[in-house]
This record gives structure tokens, sequence and C-alpha cells, in this order.
């Protein structure tokens, strides 16, 4: 487990994510995250504002949460968001590379904090034990 987090103007994004990502994780229905955290530290109320999870490569369908408001000085807790994995895109990986997993607030005036959280994407042969695991 992975746990990233980012903070700008008073606003914390924390992500406990896997370490790696495969084609098993899809097969098998294993959460990539477990779980978000938006702190707003700030003195103002963030209202109407909009969580967008993505990857690069895309293997992992984008996601927008909606959330109406997060009060100054509280935190927003989001267990196990439902990300959705391309499993032909993940079929399709022969050998093992570096997956960023970015998570973005948006208020609707703008990016308000982003995370870039960096995993491991390892090919099919990796994860069902036919080589040895990366070092």
């Amino acid at each position: 487990m992975t746990v990233g987090e980012a903070v700008q103007d008073g606003i914390q994004i924390t992500c406990s994510a896997t370490e790696h990502v495969s084609l098993a994780y899809h097969e098998n229905a294993v959460p990539v995250v477990r779980e978000l955290v938006i702190a707003n530290a700030s003195e103002q109320d963030l209202l109407d504002v909009q969580l967008r999870i993505e990857s690069r490569p895309a293997v992992v369908q984008s996601l927008t949460l909606r959330i109406d408001r997060i009060p100054a000085g509280s935190d927003h807790h989001i267990e196990t968001p439902d990300l959705r994995l391309d499993a032909a895109l993940l079929a399709g990986f022969t050998e093992a590379s570096r997956l960023e997993l970015m998570v973005s607030l948006d208020d609707g005036s703008g990016e308000q904090a982003r995370l870039i959280e960096e995993l491991r994407l390892l090919p099919p042969s990796r994860a069902y034990g036919v080589q040895p695991p990366p070092p």
C-alpha cells in the first residue's frame, strides 16, 4: 500500500493506493484506491467541487465525483471509489512500466489541488507468477 498526499492553499488530498496494478486486479475486483481524503484547512467552505481520478496510461477509466460541500476545517473521506480498469489495455502490456494516478479537485473557478501518485504497472505474465516479481 502506498500513501501520497499533496497540499495547495490549505487543501490537502491524500490517496491510499496499491503499489502496483495488473490484469489480475481487474479479474479479481481488487480496488486500486482504498481511500481518498480531502482535508479543507482553509477558512472557507468548498462548495460544488468535483474530484477527478484518471491515469496515464489510461488503464483506469476516468471517474468524476461531485461533492456538494466540504466545510472549512474538516475532512471528506471517500472509501474505495468505484474505479474501473480497462482489461484490454492491461492485457496488452508486455513489460512492467510506470503508471501515474492523478487526482484533482476543481471548484468551478479552477483546480484547487492535484495529486500525482506513481504506481507500477505489471504485465499479465508477472501478475500470475510466470516470471519472478519485480525488484
